[in-house]
């Protein structure tokens, strides 16, 4: 399509690609400015009128939003060979995706981009609209810093409540075709547990997915992750993430409850509206990393430390073992003092050293703790300033001794029921 003109939109680039459609750069030949236009790509199944009608009903809902973190939908139509298009406000920066990718998150920025993400989607709720398919590339970051919210072209207009039998008669052939044969919408990693499962969605799905992103800008790593998309759905419906600060020690308790409520398996466990998640975001106080160090330089004395691990059950720790743990606490603890103290000069790990972090991470959440020890050590090796990185590793010699003596333990527990058996 690059070179044809769509209606007064003459096609510059290709932008980017995904399931559904592909985004290009055009140029507005009546008013001289560059858009953003997506087309839809539709399937060649005898439901494909449902997705053309989708497609521009919700082209039409979301350009009745107007929000200074929502992009601007600018008009949207049919080609000529009946394809439909999206034409949108282009944004000048880069997607939080491509943020990730690049640097870990102090949890203050992480946090100032959340609550945006939450004003705009707090917004299209009122509105009776739900996005469905919030993940980090639906976010982008202009050069201001300012975020806006992408692509509602998986939203659901909701039905008003007060439509007469006839009106939601009329109203089902535009509005209830939110799936085909119930076919999920979104993308696996942040989709919520009901979307997982295929039933309707509602304004508290959205809310499941902000948590989601607020997990990964907060750890680096997906709150769910698998192989497959079934694997990643099983996990959505089934398993808990573990608590933030579990992976970045400068994530605080109350924005570990804040996520998790976020990410509640059960609808009426979680936040019920954007705005409740919004006042509880901004309750958080400005100096997040600060506070964590006051906490853990408060809370974490060499007594403490000895008598919590004297007191862990069914092990009894040798002098040895007790000096490898402790060690190795003291260090997760000098990492992140280390950390705090250069984040005011703004140093950034080497890309691929956050590159292999991020993948030991997922590796310790899976259980592979000696691929994520070899994989920290890489990252150690490319960057050894990278504290995050010692502190992980830290963590995975501590959890591998833990292990191996409760499994000795185990084992011998094993032989004296056998020899008790004879």
């Amino acid at each position: 399509m690059i070179g044809l003109t769509v209606s007064h939109y003459r096609i510059l680039s290709k932008l980017g690609q995904g399931g559904m459609g592909t985004v290009y750069v055009a140029e507005d030949t009546l008013l001289g400015r560059q858009v953003a236009i997506k087309t839809l790509t539709v399937p060649a199944v005898p439901g494909q009128r449902h997705f053309r009608t989708r497609f521009l009903r919700e082209a039409r809902a979301a350009s009745l939003l107007n929000h200074p973190h929502i992009a601007t939908i600018h008009d949207y139509g049919e080609t000529e060979d009946g394809h439909p298009y999206l034409v949108m406000e282009l944004v000048d920066g880069q997607t939080l995706a491509e943020l990730l990718h690049q640097e870990s998150l102090p949890p203050e920025r992480a946090i100032r981009i959340i609550k945006q993400v939450t004003e705009a989607i707090a917004e299209a709720h009122r509105h009776g609209i739900i996005h469905r398919d919030i993940k980090p590339s639906n976010v982008a970051i202009n050069q201001r810093k300012e975020v806006k919210v992408l692509d509602f072209g998986l939203a659901k207009h909701l039905e008003p409540e007060n439509l007469t039998t006839r009106q939601f008669g009329e109203a089902a052939g535009l509005s209830a075709t939110h799936t085909l044969d119930g076919a999920i919408l979104g993308t696996p990693l942040y989709l919520s547990p009901e979307q997982a499962l295929g039933t309707p969605a509602d304004k508290r799905s959205d809310i499941f997915s902000i948590g989601s992103l607020l997990y990964e800008c907060l750890t680096g790593t997906a709150a769910f992750s698998g192989r497959t998309v079934a694997e990643i759905c099983a996990r959505v419906i089934r398993d808990d993430p573990a608590p933030p600060s579990q992976l970045n020690p400068l994530v605080p308790p109350e924005l570990d409850r804040i996520t998790l409520k976020a990410l509640a398996k059960k609808t009426a466990a979680r936040y019920q509206t954007a705005e409740a998640l919004l006042e509880d975001l901004n309750a958080l106080p400005s100096d997040l990393t600060q506070s964590a160090i006051k906490r853990a330089s408060g809370t974490l004395t060499l007594k403490s430390v000895i008598q919590g691990l004297r007191s862990t059950p069914f092990l009894k720790l040798s002098r040895t073992t007790l000096s490898i743990l402790l060690g190795a606490t003291l260090l997760a603890l000098v990492s992140v003092i280390w950390l705090s103290a250069r984040s005011r000069n703004r140093y950034e790990p080497a890309p691929e050293a956050q590159r292999l972090y991020r993948v030991g991470t997922d590796a310790m959440r899976n259980g592979g703790y000696p691929k994520a020890g070899k994989t920290f050590e890489q990252a150690i090796q490319i960057d050894p300033r990278f504290p995050l990185a010692h502190a992980r590793l830290a963590e995975v010699w501590r959890s591998w001794i833990m292990r191996k003596r409760l499994r000795k333990r185990c084992c011998a527990l094993q032989s004296s029921l056998k020899i008790f058996r004879l």
